[in-house]
């Protein structure tokens, strides 16, 4: 993971952010904590929420999504590892705070104070303006109106939000939705008044949207105020799952048509197919290469990204299993495939020796259903998932029992043969499949072995003096059993 810091601060946030806005909506509790594990677990420190989420924002589910982090600050105990980033909502929404909302007085310290209540924290990192209070073309709004009398407190805004940063309850604060002419007024008012300064601008950027660079790019390099991107992937429509008007079952696009309709206009599609050439061509990931043009960006500090489904899941499990492979329709290749020299053969390699000695076939059935639940993913069929989740988990599932079994065996033919450096190379392969034993399942869904079960087997391999006592008879023995315990003969 990338880091960079943000603003001026002394604060390293990691250049993904994990965008939080369907919690509670699109997604339970439980599949938020989900993603709020794997986030920190892969070095996302950097959250970013806010007080109207869920979306699209509705009454009944106002706050929910601050409630769902803070339970995980909770049970995880946690919050320290986090830099989190909230917003207050400008004005638009009459049930928030009786319609009275703004960023100053009594408003003001409502949001703060009911979002920390939420959060259950006692400080924000990153305080966020939602949108401004003022007339500005934000969502995707075209042709400006101005009125000459329309708000201008930006000095008073700073003075109120000072307040809570001397306080402790906000460490910095940033804008989002902003206008060039905007965060030049905040900025130029912090320096002259001594008032807080801005640290980050919450805007939309990607391939499909880089009005960003007009104007806020130059201010976001000259004066430390990097971007935090918003919708990098067009709320879905550069992951390419709505190419040819595709609307996959439960997507965002799919459950609320109206609300995400800005990216939905002839050019964009146009310009998703172009995009989707040059990914084929170069063999990237659409959604990965979105993003990344994000990244790199100069003016760039955190890009925001936000998952429904940790479809990732499955393509880790893919890069898992195969590894770098140079040519998948030859498995038995595994010794080609390298990463600086090392090699990266992962579970390919002993798939490919059971391809070739015990199962014809088992290789290429595990690689097509990887490619088949990837579709499903795409087009939104839970059920064929499912399915092809469940033929890669039996088919890997057989690859362990079968190499467990023949390590047992080959060891045993070794310690006969006085041949102990393959008898200890052997046995040692032998005792990772055992150990691997214990996430193996059965066409019924259920585990072949339990904790205890493999804990047992480990036992009976490390008595006495480990693997210099045991006798061919004893390793024939437990291969023969692993075999009647799963039905899964060599």
């Amino acid at each position: 993971m990338n880091y960079k810091k943000l603003g001026n601060t002394d604060l390293n946030v990691s250049t993904i952010c994990l965008g939080t806005m369907t919690w509670g909506e699109q997604n339970t509790e439980l599949e938020a904590f989900e993603q709020m594990n794997y986030a920190i677990d892969n070095g996302v420190n950097f959250w970013d929420t806010a007080e109207l989420y869920s979306v699209p924002p509705k009454k009944n589910t106002y706050g929910l999504t601050e409630e769902i982090i803070g339970n995980w600050f909770v049970k995880s105990k946690k919050r320290d590892q986090i830099i989190l980033a909230s917003k207050v909502a400008g004005p638009s929404r009459n049930y928030l705070r009786d319609g009275e909302n703004s960023f100053a007085g009594k408003n003001l310290e409502s949001a703060i104070n009911n979002s920390l209540k939420r959060l259950k924290t006692d400080y924000i990192d990153l305080y966020q303006l939602h949108w401004p209070e003022r007339n500005v073309n934000n969502f995707g709004r075209l042709g400006y109106i101005h009125k000459e009398s329309e708000w201008n407190q930006f000095e008073d805004v700073l003075g109120d939000l000072k307040k809570y940063i001397d306080s402790g309850k906000i460490r910095y604060v940033g804008l989002s939705n902003e206008t060039p002419w905007g965060v030049m007024n905040f900025m130029q008012l912090s320096k002259d008044k001594n008032l807080p300064r801005m640290m980050s601008i919450q805007n939309p950027y990607s391939l499909l949207n880089r009005s960003y660079e007009v104007g806020l790019a130059e201010v976001s390099i000259r004066e430390q105020i990097g971007c935090l991107s918003y919708s990098p992937l067009a709320s879905g429509y550069l992951s390419g799952k709505y190419r040819n008007g595709a609307m996959p079952k439960g997507s965002r696009i799919e459950r609320d048509y109206e609300f995400w309709g800005r990216y939905r206009k002839p050019q964009s599609n146009n310009a998703v197919e172009e995009y989707y050439k040059i990914s084929k061509k170069f063999e990237l990931d659409m959604s990965q290469m979105s993003i990344k043009f994000c990244e790199i960006q100069d003016f760039m500090t955190s890009v925001i990204i936000g998952a429904t489904t940790m479809e990732h899941k499955f393509d880790e499990a893919y890069g898992y299993l195969f590894g770098l492979a140079s040519d998948y329709s030859n498995p038995t290749d595994y010794d080609n495939n390298t990463v600086d020299g090392v090699k990266d053969v992962l579970l390919a390699k002993y798939t490919a020796k059971v391809d070739g000695a015990q199962e014809q076939g088992i290789y290429d059935e595990i690689f097509t259903a990887f490619k088949r639940g990837r579709q499903a993913i795409i087009d939104g069929n839970d059920h064929c998932l499912d399915t092809e989740i469940n033929i890669i988990r039996n088919a890997i599932s057989r690859v362990v029992v079968y190499k467990a079994v023949s390590y047992l065996r080959d060891a045993a033919i070794d310690k006969e043969e006085g041949d102990m450096a393959n008898y200890f190379h052997a046995l040692s392969e032998g005792h990772g499949f055992i150990l691997s034993l214990l996430y193996t399942y059965a066409p019924s869904g259920y585990p072949y072995y339990t904790e205890d079960d493999v804990n047992g087997m480990l036992d009976e391999l490390m008595e006495g003096h480990g693997y210099w006592d045991r006798t061919p008879e004893e390793l024939r023995a437990m291969a023969d059993q692993i075999e009647s315990d799963t039905g899964i003969m060599q």
